[in-house]
């Protein structure tokens, strides 16, 4: 294997993106979790001027019509599952799948913040997370709101395994709608 050179950003999405194919997969959430939080603490250093985070923030608030309450429970519902200070080794800690996914969609947002378009899975991760919240988001924009009912339907009164299943399907049907695309692409250009 050859070696890898990355910066931060792309460290941290290429973590998030693992992160979201074993989510979505229903792999170990434990795992998905720790990969999501390095993913996290990796772009810690790069949105830490807490101006600029948060006048990006207050445009994605904006963006989506949401009264400041609503937007931090949506998007701040994660807790310190692994913290690093934790010394007792019979500590027990609980992952919940919510707040693992409310985590990938604040790095999504820090990434996008940082002015970097998300890749494919972060797009879909992104547009779940709301469908699966639909139902706290009476004011959501309506044609957001729109778009994500035409791929995922309101997904928050279904169990959490329909809404895996249907993050998994939409999913690979972008990441296989991409690969056309690049193919053609490179098609075109000579490739």
């Amino acid at each position: 294997m050859d070696s890898v050179s990355v910066g931060k950003i792309d460290t941290a999405s290429r973590q998030l993106d693992a992160a979201i194919g074993l989510f979505f997969s229903g792999n170990d959430l434990v795992a998905v979790h720790s990969l999501a939080d390095s993913a996290a603490r990796e772009l810690a250093d790069l949105v830490r001027p807490k101006a600029a985070e948060a006048a990006w923030h207050d445009q994605v608030q904006t963006a989506l019509n949401l009264d400041a309450s609503t937007y931090q429970t949506v998007l701040r519902r994660t807790q310190d599952l692994l913290t690093p200070e934790q010394r007792d080794p019979d500590a027990r800690n609980g992952v919940d799948p919510r707040q693992t996914a409310a985590l990938m969609v604040q790095v999504i947002m820090s990434i996008g913040g940082l002015g970097v378009r998300p890749s494919v899975p972060q797009a879909v991760l992104q547009l779940w997370y709301f469908a699966c919240m639909l139902n706290e988001l009476p004011h959501l924009h309506a044609n957001l709101r729109a778009y994500i009912l035409s791929r995922f339907k309101d997904l928050s009164r279904r169990t959490g395994h329909y809404q895996l299943a249907v993050g998994r399907r939409v999913l690979q049907e972008d990441i296989e709608r991409n690969s056309r695309s690049t193919a053609a692409a490179d098609s075109a250009a000579g490739r």
